[in-house]
């Protein structure tokens, strides 16, 4: 086996690093990380254990593959259920991405292999702007591809929203199911009570410059091609927002709160019982 060293080709500015505070015992247990408010929030879990948050992120161990419920000051109980993973429990109800953050390496030229990959258009919604990679904003200027769009998303779970290279639209599957491969970034939405983790970077991790791989004798690389891999991170959706509106080179953010009022008032009123 050898040893391959990838620098890190994204901007680490995005990554807000956070402190926790880390409990003592059950480590054996799945860490839970506590996303909250920023006030001190008093929370009882299954009507026996009491933590007092400090500030936006705090951890929690639970027992594994069961069913919990936790209260917040008082509220009714929120109900989850814990894998045998760590994950994220929103009791505040935030929303979060999950960003792609591709290592490469020192090669001298291109693969020619990665310039046939094709990715599917994909979109998320954060408050009332829509966000897609650059190379997608030219779809969008098809008017009847823009309301197809917003359509679909507004009606998500989750706010995303993704086409297959044959146009047939599986965004509904694509949406809820938070392990579905995506490309570039996915919104996890804020019904989402607990997130079981499927990222490499927590919240409260800065992203590293350089990672070491392994590669073996299959990765026989004679022409010195970069290579690249990804991992993945998880952000706050507004941290993302911001990052995509400042780096307009990369990203496309378009407002689309306008639209959004229009499909609002179209909309018939809920009947009453």
């Amino acid at each position: 086996m050898q040893q391959k060293l990838l620098k890190k080709i994204i901007s680490s500015s995005l990554i807000i690093v956070f402190f926790i505070s880390l409990g003592s015992c059950g480590r054996n247990k799945p860490k839970i990380t506590i996303v909250g408010s920023n006030k001190s929030d008093t929370l009882i879990f299954n009507s026996e254990d009491t933590l007092i948050t400090h500030g936006v992120l705090d951890t929690i161990r639970l027992s594994s593959n069961r069913n919990h419920e936790v209260t917040i000051n008082g509220s009714k109980p929120l109900k989850f259920r814990v894998s045998n993973k760590d994950g994220i429990l929103n009791t505040a109800k935030n929303e979060f991405i999950l960003l792609s953050v591709e290592f490469q390496s020192d090669g001298t030229e291109a693969n020619p292999m990665e310039e046939l990959e094709i990715h599917a258009d994909s979109y998320v919604k954060i408050d009332s702007f829509l966000i897609c990679k650059k190379r997608f904003e030219k779809e969008l200027q098809d008017i009847n591809k823009l309301n197809l769009v917003i359509d679909s998303i507004s009606l998500s779970k989750n706010g995303n929203y993704k086409t297959a290279f044959d146009e047939y639209d599986y965004s509904s599957y694509y949406d809820e199911d938070l392990t579905a491969t995506f490309y570039g970034f996915k919104k996890i939405g804020a019904s989402n009570i607990f997130i079981e983790k499927t990222w490499d970077y927590d919240l409260n991790e800065e992203i590293p410059e350089r990672i070491v791989v392994e590669t073996s004798n299959k990765n026989y690389n004679p022409k010195n091609y970069i290579t690249k891999t990804d991992k993945t991170a998880i952000v706050m959706a507004k941290s993302f927002l911001r990052y995509a509106t400042i780096n307009i080179s990369e990203f496309a953010v378009i407002n689309i709160n306008e639209q959004l009022k229009k499909r609002a008032k179209k909309s018939p009123p809920l009947a009453k019982r």
